[in-house]
């Protein structure tokens, strides 16, 4: 009973998020739509998103999936980010607490991480003229996997 609860709950989530992004529901994309949903706590390539919907048995063009990933970017339901020197793209849902990413420079790991805003950041900006909507940080280095050996 819990699983078919949490399913409704996803379920709703989706077609909310269709609502929401103004999106025609077609079937391809309510499959894109649903795994980003079902993701919405992880990152995620297009590539992946291909992957997931032929794993579930329907197949999804890459070309498809970068127009709805595109069109939920410009609705600011997915937030796109390139933390890597190839310029591949990667994604995530956006309706999370706020959170920064630390990149392995070795590996590519993106590790999320809360709570380092400088208590003074608001205040400084204001102080200095500007009025900012969001903010992104990106801190580059070594995972303890790959960090260099002395």
């Amino acid at each position: 009973m819990e699983g078919q609860v949490m399913q409704m709950q996803k379920d709703k989530m989706m077609t909310d998020l269709m609502n929401e992004a103004g999106i025609k529901p077609t079937a391809q994309r309510e499959i894109i739509c649903n795994i980003v949903v079902q993701n919405a706590d992880q990152h995620f390539t297009a590539k992946d998103i291909e992957r997931m919907g032929d794993d579930l048995g329907m197949p999804i063009s890459l070309s498809t999936i970068y127009r709805t990933l595109e069109l939920l970017e410009k609705r600011g339901i997915i937030i796109k980010h390139n933390f890597h020197d190839n310029d591949s793209a990667i994604y995530e849902y956006a309706h999370k607490d706020v959170h920064h990413h630390l990149i392995c420079k070795s590996c590519g790991k993106v590790i999320e991480i809360t709570g380092l805003e400088p208590s003074d950041l608001h205040e400084r900006l204001l102080h200095e003229g500007f009025h900012y909507t969001s903010y992104n940080l990106k801190i580059y280095g070594y995972c303890d996997a790959c960090k260099p050996q002395k």
